[in-house]
C-alpha cells in the first residue's frame, strides 16, 4: 500500500465520478466528469489485455475509482472482492487507485516478481499520468500501456508487441535524465510544449542526459527524436552535461522554420541562462523563441541570414569615377590659388643656404623593425556558426533514414 504523492494525479483522481463500476468483462475502466482518455484508447487497451490473457495467461486490470473510500483499508477491501470475482488466469495482477491512494494486487506463480516491483511498476505508471489533460494528449493511455507492458516482461521475460497496428502514444516533452529540474518545472515546460504542439502540429523537445552512450551529440539527438515516437515535424534540443555541449535537431517543417542562423539566436537567446546554471529559464525561453520562430515562419518571415545586397555596375563605377576626378579637380584648384607668393624656380641653388651642411661623425644605428600582429580569435558559442552562414538550414541522414538539420556547440 502506498500513499499517493504526486499532487497532479490527485487533482485528476479528484474529478472521477463517485458512482460504482461494474467491471465484468472490463480490464480497463475510468470514469470522469472530465474525457481524459477516449473511447478509441480504451478499445485498444481491452483487445491488448484480452491478447495478453489469451496468448500469455495473464490478466491485468487497471481500475479508477472515485467512488472508493479515500482510505487505503477500504481500497484493500475493494481490490481484493475484485480479484475474487474476476481474478482467474495462471497470473492475475491488478491497479486500483482511489483519491488518495493506490494499491497493486497479484496472484499466481509469478506474484513474488510483481510485488517485488511495486514501487518501479507504480512510478512507471505515475511517469506519464502526471501529465494527463484530455485524450488528444495520450498521457493517461501510454500510462496504462507502460504497466501492462512491463508486468508481462516481469512475468514472461518479454515485451509484449501491441495488437493493434498504428497505435500512436503520447511521449513526453521533457526528458531530463541529467536531473536539472525540478518536478513542477519539468511539468510546466512539458505543459507549454504540449500547448505549441496542440497549436501547430509541431513537437519541440528538450533532452538533458550526462551520457551520449558512446555516440556524438548529433547522432544522439537524431536517434532520440526518431526513435522515441515523435512526429515528422518538429525540433529538439540535447544538454550533454559531462562535455558542457548542446545540439539542436531539426524535422520535417522543423528544418525550414528553424535555419542555422536562427538556432545560434535561440541559443544566444538562452547562453546566459546555461552559463549560470538557471536551466528552467534556458528551456523556459527555448519554449518562447520556438513558438516565436513558428509564428514568424507562417507568416512568410522565416528569422535567417540576410546578407546585404550588393550592386556595383557600370553604371555605379562610371558615376564613381566622375564624381572622384571632379573633387579632384576642385580641390587642386583651390589650393593652386593660395599659392600667391610662389614662382617657378629653374635651378636648385636658390634653395640653399651656404655652409650649413658639416659631417663630425658617421655610425651604423638600428632605426626600424618589422612586426607583425594578428588578432586572437574570440572563443565562439556555435561550432557552425562564427557568421559564415550561407541562410536556410544545412541538413544530413540519420540512422532511420530521416532527413534532418542541426547545429550545435559548447557552454
Amino acid at each position: 500500500m502506498k500513499k499517493l504523492l504526486n499532487l497532479l494525479l490527485i487533482s485528476l483522481l479528484m474529478i472521477l465520478a463517485c458512482n460504482s463500476i461494474s467491471a465484468a468483462g472490463e480490464h480497463v475502466v475510468v470514469n470522469t466528469s472530465e474525457e481524459v482518455i477516449s473511447s478509441e484508447q480504451l478499445n485498444k487497451l481491452e483487445s491488448d489485455l484480452l491478447h495478453i490473457e489469451q496468448d500469455y495467461d495473464i490478466s491485468i486490470y487497471v481500475i479508477f475509482d472515485q467512488g472508493i473510500e479515500a482510505s487505503d483499508t477500504a481500497l484493500t477491501d475493494y481490490a481484493r472482492n475484485f480479484a475474487q470475482r474476476y481474478f482467474n488466469s495462471k497470473n492475475n495482477v491488478g491497479l486500483f487507485i482511489n483519491s488518495q491512494y493506490y494499491y497493486i494486487l497479484a496472484q499466481g506463480s509469478a506474484s513474488d516478481v510483481i510485488e517485488n516491483n511495486i514501487d518501479s511498476l507504480w512510478d512507471e505508471f505515475l511517469y506519464y499520468a502526471q501529465y494527463a489533460a484530455s485524450p488528444a494528449d495520450e498521457y493517461l493511455y501510454k500510462a496504462i500501456e507502460t504497466f501492462y507492458q512491463s508486468c508481462v516482461k516481469l512475468i514472461n521475460g518479454e515485451v509484449y508487441q501491441t495488437s493493434v497496428p498504428g497505435v500512436v502514444v503520447a511521449t513526453p516533452y521533457v526528458n531530463d535524465y541529467a536531473d536539472l529540474l525540478s518536478d513542477s518545472e519539468e511539468l510546466e515546460l512539458n505543459k507549454k510544449l504540449l500547448a505549441f504542439k496542440n497549436r501547430y502540429g509541431i513537437d519541440a523537445v528538450i533532452v538533458t542526459t550526462n551520457s551520449t552512450n558512446g555516440m556524438n551529440i548529433r547522432d544522439y539527438a537524431d536517434d532520440f527524436y526518431d526513435y522515441n515516437g515523435y512526429g515528422k515535424d518538429g525540433i529538439l534540443i540535447v544538454l550533454d552535461m559531462y562535455n558542457r555541449e548542446w545540439w539542436f535537431s531539426t524535422k520535417g517543417k522543423g528544418i525550414d522554420y528553424f535555419t542555422d542562423y536562427g538556432l545560434d539566436q535561440i541559443i544566444e537567446d538562452m547562453y546566459d541562462d546555461l552559463r549560470s546554471g538557471n536551466y528552467y529559464g534556458a528551456f523556459s525561453t527555448y519554449a518562447k523563441d520556438v513558438e516565436q520562430f513558428t509564428e514568424s515562419a507562417i507568416n512568410g518571415n522565416t528569422i535567417d541570414y540576410q546578407p546585404e545586397e550588393i550592386r556595383f555596375g557600370l553604371t555605379n563605377i562610371a558615376v564613381s569615377a566622375l564624381i572622384g576626378l571632379f573633387v579632384s579637380l576642385v580641390t587642386m584648384l583651390v589650393l593652386k590659388g593660395q599659392l600667391k607668393s610662389v614662382s617657378r624656380q629653374r635651378l636648385a641653388h636658390n634653395y640653399i643656404v651656404g655652409n650649413s651642411f658639416m659631417l663630425t661623425g658617421a655610425s651604423d644605428l638600428f632605426v626600424n623593425r618589422h612586426v607583425t600582429r594578428s588578432r586572437r580569435p574570440e572563443p565562439t558559442r556555435s561550432s557552425g556558426g562564427g557568421g559564415g552562414y550561407s541562410g536556410g538550414s544545412s541538413t544530413h541522414t540519420s540512422s532511420s533514414g530521416s532527413s534532418h538539420g542541426g547545429h550545435g556547440g559548447h557552454f
